[in-house]
């Protein structure tokens, strides 16, 4: 979705959009896997979100995340080469002992997870899109300048394989209030 709307790729090519899976987020079960280290005796437990979603309800998702409403046009759904051969169309974990016994439950919604999922990838491929700016042995003094910049002005600065990067817009305002090109 994030290469689709920063005009990178032309289209997504997906097998079935109908199966229903039980998505959570990673932060969550390492979550229950602390809790579970911490029981004086070791048991199994099912972490999950008690939740499924279909992979077309993760498109609305993520295509609304991205301002695309209609992603029909831009995804191609039962590519035989991305079908599985014994596909599982339900799929939902219950994680009852985990709740009872843990006092775990997710915290991350289903909408929570495709938006951070989504945003990491448009986090990822804009610095992709200033990764010639921010290249070579000059990169240290301007990522230095523009840090400080950014952080005087408030904005947040998250550094991702050593490029820097924030909110996209700020960096190219930046950029061009300080006459630097791409």
């Amino acid at each position: 979705m994030a290469r689709i709307s920063l005009g990178k790729q032309a289209n997504l090519e997906l097998g079935s959009i109908e199966p229903k899976r039980d998505w959570g987020f990673a932060g969550d079960y390492v979550e229950a896997m602390w809790l579970m280290l911490q029981q004086d005796k070791p048991d199994d437990y099912v972490i999950a979100t008690g939740e499924n979603h279909s992979v077309k309800e993760f498109l609305d998702l993520a295509f609304q995340t991205v301002g695309i409403a209609d992603w029909s046009k831009y995804v191609i759904t039962n590519k035989s080469s991305h079908m599985r051969p014994a596909e599982v169309d339900y799929l939902i974990g219950d994680a009852t002992k985990a709740r009872e016994k843990l006092g775990w439950k997710p915290k991350t919604s289903f909408k929570q997870l495709v938006e951070m999922m989504v945003k990491a990838d448009l986090a990822l491929e804009g610095n992709k899109m200033y990764a010639n700016c921010f290249g070579g042995w000059w990169s240290r003094i301007l990522r230095s300048h523009l840090c400080k910049s950014l952080l005087s002005d408030s904005y947040k600065v998250v550094c991702v394989d050593n490029l820097l990067t924030s909110d996209e817009n700020n960096i190219s305002s930046l950029i061009s209030n300080q006459n630097f090109s791409l």
